[in-house]
């Protein structure tokens, strides 16, 4: 009996080892305080380039239009708000009395992005800077404030490519009648 009772004992012991070290296994090991690392992002992920060529059409005396054509460099802040710097050349405007104008403008943008769909994205946008207005045939060289107004639609091509299609309207205020034109564009934007 004394030999049962020992083997019982032994059984039991061995039982509630085998049960502690099972037990044991369960808890999480004993984590060691983690070094963080910075990931290196791409520090130029939010930056994009542009390219944009289209016709542009007078609004004023002659109603002509013409070639436009710019590049930029721009900046999204956020899904819905993108900023860039544009320049843009616009000639030549064949207007009354033998008199042709060119003119071109830097502008610093700002855009408000409508997510409607992961391929389609409208927008609208406003800009303000400095335009240049040079008339040929005597009408001389003029400059000064300008602005514009933004509204297109954009295609994803790819994750990094964008296809714009775009209407501006931009005014620039010398003396005399302003220069005033609309254009329509088509351009690529280069996200990086």
């Amino acid at each position: 009996m004394n030999s049962h009772l020992l083997k019982s004992t032994v059984a039991a012991i061995a039982l509630i080892a085998v049960s502690g070290a099972a037990n044991a296994a369960d808890l999480p090991p004993q984590q060691s305080p983690e070094i963080f690392q910075d990931v290196p992002l791409n520090p130029l992920q939010h930056w994009y380039v542009r390219g944009d060529i289209g016709v542009g059409f007078f609004d004023g005396q002659g109603g002509d239009e013409a070639l436009t054509i710019g590049a930029g460099l721009g900046y999204r802040w956020s899904e819905m708000f993108r900023t860039d710097v544009t320049f843009d050349y616009t000639g030549e405007y064949d207007l009354n009395n033998n008199v042709d104008a060119e003119a071109w403008t830097l502008l610093a943008n700002g855009y408000i992005d409508f997510n409607v769909s992961d391929l389609l994205t409208p927008y609208v946008g406003v800009g303000v800077g400095y335009g240049d207005v040079d008339r040929s045939g005597g009408g001389g060289d003029d400059d000064g404030f300008a602005y514009a107004l933004h509204a297109g639609v954009a295609f994803d091509v790819t994750q990094q490519t964008q296809v714009d299609i775009g209407y501006r309207y931009r005014a620039i205020d010398i003396s005399g009648p302003d220069f005033d034109d609309h254009a329509i564009r088509a351009g690529l934007r280069f996200n990086f």
